[in-house]
């Protein structure tokens, strides 16, 4: 949330520079007013010397008033840019690339399949609420560009559970489910790429090269939105891959 800004910041900033400055006058004139019109005396003569000291005893203390709130100004700037620095920078990233993993869907392995899971990590050292990963747009081969707004199950295939929120500790990674394909028997095809979203399961045509534009979000910071390549051969085998970060 953006700060609005506070339209009594030079009421408060001026009227800080006249109270330091009226505090400093009177340790002016308790401590070193009378030595400075001394030395001053000892030069110029005693009436000049009230003269000069008339004319500074004020300039002095407001000099320095200002000096210190200046000073004061730049280190609470200084640590405000650096928290705003900190909000805005995102808490949850993506971290390596997704990781291709075979596995058995059923208990008595009939049929197995490949299925690939995305990495995120809380960058962060607090708990971070809310998180999820969704999938903004969809750009499929020889296709137009697809606007989206799902977010991906936080739990493997075939599970009714179509969670797509979680919660991650500071430091903490998670792996989430992105694409599954079953395959029955060894050289059997013709089963689709799909990917589970809270919403259903999007389906992956193949062969071809699909773009998915993902963001990772969280409660606090901005999300982290990077577009992933999924290259899918003639099996529906996959090759995913980042593209490269525009600077």
């Amino acid at each position: 949330m953006q700060r609005k800004p506070d339209d009594n910041y030079p009421l408060l900033i001026g009227g800080g520079v006249i109270v330091l400055a009226l505090f400093l006058h009177s340790i002016y004139e308790d401590l070193l007013k009378a030595a400075i019109l001394q030395k001053l005396g000892a030069l110029m003569g005693v009436t000049e010397a009230e003269i000069v000291g008339r004319m500074t005893e004020m300039a002095l203390p407001s000099v320095g008033a200002i000096a210190v709130v200046w000073l004061l100004y730049k280190l609470i700037q200084s640590r405000l840019a650096q928290d705003y620095a900190e909000q805005a920078a995102p808490r949850i990233k993506f971290t390596g690339n997704a990781t291709l993993e075979t596995s058995e869907f059923s208990h008595d392995g009939s049929f197995g399949g490949e299925h690939s899971l995305l990495t995120v990590e809380n960058c962060g050292s607090s708990i971070l609420e809310k998180c999820s990963i969704k999938i903004e747009a969809v750009t499929p081969p020889n296709g137009p560009r697809q606007e989206l707004q799902v977010s991906l199950t936080t739990e493997a295939r075939n599970t009714p559970n179509r969670i797509g929120r979680f919660s991650l500790s500071g430091g903490e990674r998670k792996r989430i489910p992105l694409t599954s394909l079953e395959v029955s028997r060894p050289g059997q095809s013709g089963f689709p790429v799909l990917v589970e979203t809270t919403s259903g399961q999007l389906q992956l045509t193949y062969p071809g090269q699909h773009l998915l534009e993902i963001s990772a979000n969280a409660e606090i910071g901005q999300p982290e939105r990077r577009v992933l390549r999924i290259d899918l051969d003639s099996d529906g085998r996959a090759k995913i891959e980042w593209e490269k970060k525009e600077n």
